[in-house]
Order: structure tokens, then sequence, then C-alpha cells
């Protein structure tokens, strides 16, 4: 979150100024505010407690939380949980899409959540560090037979004990790492012509250590770890007059760097002006400027708006509201954010 904690602090003091000092009809929405989201007419479950415990002894500058953060919470909690009797989809395609439509659900609820909690001042972790926490809490919520959530006794020992999050502050999932390196493969096989067979275990933890590397992965003393990697993979087919063992071709790892590189950078924050980003029409949309959207007030009414980009960081391209606040009617959030493709 020390990656949005300005923009957080700036929402709030315009929410303050706008909403609670002028007492303006149309004004900046603050999710983290406690007078608007007040938690004094709803009772705080004994499974949020214990979350909130937990939560404040890795993000130690979670100062406070209101009824965004508490009903955003539990309606994740729901969406993500497996249920025993739910039937399993038989169809590979199905469960794709079924996946994806609860992972982009779940981010915007999560996005809430980050948003809506209160902060001393910058953590350590980055938004997507904060989620990752939160994700590695609710993993361990189970329904008693009460019907209510509670927490399991290992929660705590394995948020603590978590390597990857305490040592990269952030973890990649399975599900994203599978989306990672099949971007991987797809730029590997098309742009430098080599097949991949199979990929074991040992390739996705190799994977995911040069994706944590980020932008160090260029340094020389991580080449060796790249070229661990390089020679996990099981090859099918490459040409062997351009590269005749690509598991140890030092051209290859090069360019692997670079690639991974490149697209690490852009995972980190990026000033505005030195990206571009492509819409789902294949748009290309410039970094900065304006921007018309199509904004989706209900499931029966679309509305299109000019909207001004104001940042742009991680995967992400937030979207002012100024535009959208003089429209008259209610909408029920504050930005509309864009993702980058990434490998």
């Amino acid at each position: 979150m020390s990656d949005i904690y300005d923009e957080l602090e700036e929402i709030k003091n315009r929410h303050e100024i706008e909403k609670h000092n002028e007492l303006r009809k149309e004004y900046q929405v603050d999710p983290s505010c406690l007078k608007c989201y007040s938690t004094d007419e709803i009772e705080i479950g004994d499974w949020f407690k214990r979350f909130w415990k937990i939560f404040q002894k890795v993000i130690l500058e979670a100062m406070s939380y209101n009824k965004n953060t508490y009903v955003k919470l539990m309606e994740y909690i729901v969406l993500t949980r497996k249920d025993g009797e739910e039937s399993y989809p038989s169809s590979k395609k199905k469960r794709n899409r079924e996946f994806e439509k609860i992972r982009k659900e779940g981010e915007k609820l999560l996005d809430i959540v980050v948003r809506s909690i209160r902060y001393r001042n910058k953590s350590d972790y980055r938004k997507m560090g904060i989620i990752s926490v939160i994700k590695v809490i609710c993993e361990h919520y189970i329904l008693s037979e009460d019907n209510e959530f509670i927490l399991d006794d290992r929660t705590e020992v394995n948020l603590l004990g978590n390597r990857e999050l305490l040592t990269y502050r952030y973890i990649i999932e399975d599900d994203e790492l599978d989306i990672r390196f099949a971007k991987f493969e797809e730029w590997l096989d098309e742009i430098e012509s080599i097949t991949i067979k199979n990929k074991g275990y040992g390739t996705m933890r190799y994977f995911k250590e040069i994706l944590h590397l980020e932008e160090n992965i260029v340094e020389e003393e991580n080449r060796e770890k790249v070229k661990k990697f390089q020679k996990s993979i099981t090859y099918q087919w490459w040409d062997i007059n351009e590269y005749p063992r690509p598991w140890v071709n030092d051209d290859i790892t090069d360019k692997i760097i670079k690639k991974i590189s490149i697209n690490n950078n852009r995972f980190r924050s990026i000033k505005k002006s030195d990206i571009r980003f492509i819409m789902a029409n294949g748009t290309r949309v410039a970094s900065k400027g304006k921007i018309e959207i199509t904004i989706e007030i209900n499931e029966n009414t679309e509305m299109k708006i000019i909207m001004d980009v104001i940042e742009s960081v991680e995967k992400e391209l937030i979207l002012g509201n100024d535009v959208l606040r003089e429209k008259k009617g209610i909408i029920d959030y504050n930005e509309k954010i864009l993702h980058q493709e990434i490998i």
C-alpha cells in the first residue's frame, strides 16, 4: 500500500473537506470514512475481530476499519469459499469462465477492503502485498455447525511463517503463475521459435523465483537463477541452426532476462507518460490525458463518459471521477481501473 498511500490520503482529505466541512451535494467519495461507513449500527462478529488481530500483526500500519471493510470482506469470503456440495464443472472452458468471473469480482471486493482501511503511515507492503495477506487469512475460514465463519488455529502460524510473503512482501498465486508462464511459453514459441514440451514443479519454482527478482533480474549475480530455470525446461522443438542447445544457450538467457525485466517493470509502479494500455476492443490508450469509456450504472443502464487518467501504478490505470461526479444519479464507486497485460 506504499504505492497508493499518498492517493488514499488525498482522497481522505478531499472527502473530509467537500462532504463534512463544506457540505457539498457532490463530493469525493472515501471508502475509508469512519463517519459515512460507521460500524455503530452493526455487530462486529468474532470472525472479523480475529481477522483484524492477525492482520495487524503483519500490516503494522493498519489503524482502523469501517463498515466497508467488514461487509466487503464477508462478501469476499462467501464468494471464494469452496462448498463441498457444489457441483464441479465438467467442462474446462466452463471452469475457466467461472474462475475468471470469481477472480474479477474478488479483485473488486479486495480493492474496497484495502482502501477502506486507514493507515497511520506508509507500509512496507504494496497494495498487492496487503491483498496477499488478506487472501492467506481468508483461506483458513471454515463454517461451523452453527453456520458461522471461524478461523482455524493454524491461520496465524501459517501467515507469519509464509516465507514467500515475508521475503517478497507479496505472493504470486498458483493461478497467476500459470497464466504468466503460459504467456512466457507463447512468447518463446512465437518470437524465438522454441516450443516447450513440458514443465515440472522445479521449472515453476524457478520461474516464480525469477519473477520475484523483479528489476534485479538484470544483475549478474542473478543470472545463474535464470540459467537454472532455462535448464529445467523440457524442450520439444527449436531451430537447431540458431539455438543448437536452448537449455544452455546464453543468447536465450539474455532474452529471457530482458523479457522478464520489461514485464516486471510494468508490474511495478510506472510513470504515466511511459506506457500505453490496450483495451479489450484493441484501442490503444495513452496513459495520460482523457479517455471515453462506458460505465455500467446498473444491469439495465450504461453511460458513456469522458474521464481523466490520473495515475498508473502496478498493473492498473486509474481514471479520475471528476466528470463522473457531474452526472446525475447515484454511482457507487470512486474510479475505473484498466489492467495491463503482463507475462
